[in-house]
């Protein structure tokens, strides 16, 4: 280790020759030196209050991480996956903000910690005082959770380092041209994991659980932050082998898989449903999409981001908001109403008036269509609530349902129905366009998501506050678990495209098949019922563990993370099924009729997949998404559009600036 000790002595943190004197001294270790006795431990002769954490984590890891919370294993992966630029990051933003400190408090520091100057106080005295400086930083877990791990697992970080690989000939400023071996940078990661235990195994880790228990559910809705919603839990139903039976029966292209062996059925059509969704992975790669489309939630987690930024929430609101507006719309429309609901909710002021516009928004369902559900303005307890609010400025308003119908009205009225499509980085393109070239109109979503949206804006942004809003449906918790954190191996979104990938056919939301998958319920009328027997104990809905486990069982076979694995074939699905197949009653017909082939051993899996392909394309299906082939300006969902809604109201048309996000106001 002493030439690397001798390497970071040499570190200066700035290019200007003024300040490279912070590292020469007499007394005491150098910044640079410190910085990294704290993050890997160099072995020295003194214990830094880095290594003295590290062994407080060895000594109680569980009861240490309960009381850091979050961030620890992330901190360390990140740490152990890009050490340079990590610290580089830390390095510059510790000297940026503390750079008069470095240079001109060390006496005083010194006097107010021992009572002695410069000259008179000892080389640890001087190393405690630069310690102090930036110790703050450190212990906020930014690098910290690296020197954990590190002593833990016998310094794993610090015997990383004949790993490590430097050209001294090109050694620039901050350790500019030092990088991890390539063949040695995985075990390394490997190792960190291994110390630090898997993400479902230290508690919440910016993590709701994905199923809820009862008794989990009546208590608060957050426990551990470690159950999944896999197959495993799936399997305690007590009546799986009906519902299997009748998966069989009623599935085309299952009764094949049928056993009298629960764990043999389960087992076989968890592998059909993989081989049905690599299929489509292969799909997507041949066509040099794959690597974009996995990105789908770095790209949601940016957009989080951005709206956090934007408008001063926390990442975990805005993450909640996106998850709740999400049931029953596509991507591009659950972001534009997220978006939408964030800005409103922020950025109106109490003096906000309700509107002749909003009163004529509100007055839309003729006497003769009674009863349409959480949508119609007059309906039941929704006519009550509108009027409460009429007439009301947006300060007076005192429930989240009465807001909810208030911030529909108001964006209904006073912004256009149009919306814009998002690439998987996150980007903002063109609007969504229909197939006769008009705008795609945005369709709103119901006032009880509206209200849970509000309800998490205006709650403390924590995981227990958020948890009980994202309701005991698994896709929801899911979906929020992948934006909030898309580098989560236990999570798998399991949507409508998702289910139909599984089977490989043209499905809709309103399927018996999505419903079943999803929750377990039952169309009317239909007798293929699926029994949630177990479900108070396991807080597993339906067969969505089955689909969980397939998309995990795929990924690991393409070595890809699950969410990378759903989001490359939910993509692939949308172009191969579009909205036109789905309700295309001759195309459904044909992709039946292929799979009951399969279960008359008339053809094989893989023929019924090269057939139904051969079909959609046939039909004018496949080919490239939208995303792919945009060539226009791309925007960001943070750029801020300050002044459409001001303090006192609304603002004027001429003060109205061309909005940059993904609503378009009228």
């Amino acid at each position: 280790m002493g030439s690397f000790r001798d390497l970071i002595r040499s570190i200066s943190f700035d290019s200007d020759e003024d300040d490279n004197n912070l590292e020469d001294t007499e007394k005491g270790m150098g910044y640079g030196e410190l910085l990294f006795d704290n993050i890997v431990g160099i072995d020295n002769d003194r214990e830094s209050f880095g290594e003295k954490l590290g062994q407080r984590i060895a000594d109680d890891s569980v009861g240490f991480v309960k009381e850091v919370g979050t961030g620890m294993y992330e901190g360390a992966k990140d740490f152990v996956k890009a050490p340079v630029q990590t610290t580089k990051d830390v390095v510059g933003g510790i000297y940026n903000s503390t750079k008069d400190l470095f240079t001109k408090d060390l006496d005083e520091r010194l006097m107010e910690m021992f009572g002695v100057t410069m000259e008179e106080a000892t080389s640890e005295q001087v190393n405690q005082a630069r310690e102090g400086f930036f110790g703050d930083a450190l212990e906020a877990a930014t690098l910290i959770p690296a020197a954990g791990g590190a002593v833990k697992a016998g310094k794993i970080v610090g015997n990383a380092l004949p790993k490590i690989e430097v050209d001294p000939n090109t050694m620039g400023m901050n350790l500019a041209n030092v990088s991890f071996k390539k063949d040695d940078a995985t075990p390394v990661v490997s190792e960190t994991e291994q110390a630090f235990g898997k993400p479902s195994e230290i508690g919440p880790n910016r993590r709701v659980d994905t199923r809820l228990p009862t008794d989990v559910a009546n208590e608060d809705a957050l426990k551990t932050g470690a159950m999944i919603s896999d197959g495993e839990a799936m399997m305690a139903n007590n009546n799986m082998a009906e519902n299997f039976a009748m998966m069989a029966e009623g599935y085309p292209g299952l009764k094949s898989l049928w056993s009298d062996d629960v764990a043999e059925t389960a087992a076989n059509i968890t592998s059909r449903f993989k081989d049905n969704i690599v299929s489509l992975y292969d799909m997507s790669d041949k066509l040099g999409i794959a690597g974009e489309s996995a990105q789908w939630y770095v790209g949601a987690n940016r957009i989080a981001k951005g709206l956090s930024g934007r408008f001063g929430v926390s990442d975990t609101k805005a993450a909640g908001v996106l998850a709740v507006m999400s049931p029953q719309k596509d991507w591009f429309q659950n972001v534009a109403l997220g978006e939408r609901l964030i800005k409103h909710h922020t950025e109106l002021g109490p003096n906000a008036p309700w509107t002749a516009a909003m009163d004529d928004v509100t007055i839309t369902v003729p006497p003769s269509r009674k009863k349409q559900g959480n949508t119609a303005w007059q309906d039941g307890k929704n006519g009550a609530v509108l009027d409460s609010i009429k007439g009301k400025p947006w300060g007076e308003l005192e429930t989240p349902m009465q807001k909810a119908l208030w911030l529909r009205a108001y964006d209904q009225a006073h912004f256009g129905k149009a919306y814009r499509e998002v690439s998987p980085e996150g980007d903002i393109l063109n609007y969504a366009i229909k197939k006769d070239g008009g705008q795609t109109p945005l369709v709103h979503q119901g006032f009880g998501d509206i209200a849970k949206a509000v309800r998490i804006l205006e709650g403390d942004g924590t995981l227990t506050s958020i948890s009980p809003e994202l309701g005991g449906n698994h896709k929801v918790r899911n979906f929020f678990n992948n934006i909030l954190n898309p580098d989560s191996p236990n999570d798998v979104t399991v949507d409508t495209h998702q289910i139909a990938a599984g089977l490989m056919r043209p499905l809709g939301s309103g399927s018996v098949e999505v419903h079943h998958g999803l929750n377990g319920a039952n169309i009317k009328g239909n007798p293929n019922r699926w029994s949630n027997s177990g479900k108070a104990d396991t807080g597993m809905q339906g067969s969505y563990g089955l689909y969980f486990d397939a998309t995990t069982e795929a990924a690991q076979l393409r070595g890809v993370l699950p969410r990378e694995m759903q989001s490359v074939s939910w993509e692939q699905l949308r172009t191969l099924f579009p909205q036109t197949l789905k309700n295309n009653k001759g195309f459904i017909a044909s992709t039946e009729a292929i799979w009951r082939m399969v279960d008359d051993k008339a053809i094989s899996a893989d023929g019924a997949r090269s057939m139904i392909i051969a079909e959609a394309e046939k039909l004018g299906a496949g080919g490239a998404p939208s995303w792919k082939t945009y060539g226009g300006q791309r925007r960001d969902v943070g750029i801020a559009t300050a002044g459409l809604i001001g303090a006192a109201g609304l603002a004027t048309a001429e003060e109205a600036p061309t909005e940059e996000g993904f609503a378009s106001p009228n």
